[in-house]
């Protein structure tokens, strides 16, 4: 991931499990099947020196893997809501 979101939410939170209240164990498990696409600058540069493809394609449906590993993933639409409440 690109984002943020393990620096500064996940490991936190995980940290906060262990520390207060004593979880010795997580499963970690979706976080690859609802990530969306993310067209960040932070990303886009990463993408670009990892790939060296200066222009990202962004059109619907058209993937920046796609053009690297010639795989063209299907979407998957982004998790909205709990199964359970």
């Amino acid at each position: 991931m690109f984002s943020s979101y393990v620096d500064e939410l996940m490991i936190p939170q995980l940290k906060e499990l262990r520390g207060d209240y004593g979880v010795d164990g997580v499963w970690i498990d979706g976080e690859c099947w609802a990530v969306t696409p993310d067209y960040s600058e932070r990303a886009l540069q990463a993408f670009k020196q990892a790939t060296g493809i200066a222009e990202v394609p962004r059109k619907p449906g058209e993937s920046p893997l796609a053009r690297v590993s010639g795989v063209q993933p299907r979407g998957i639409p982004p998790l909205r809501a709990p199964l359970r409440g």
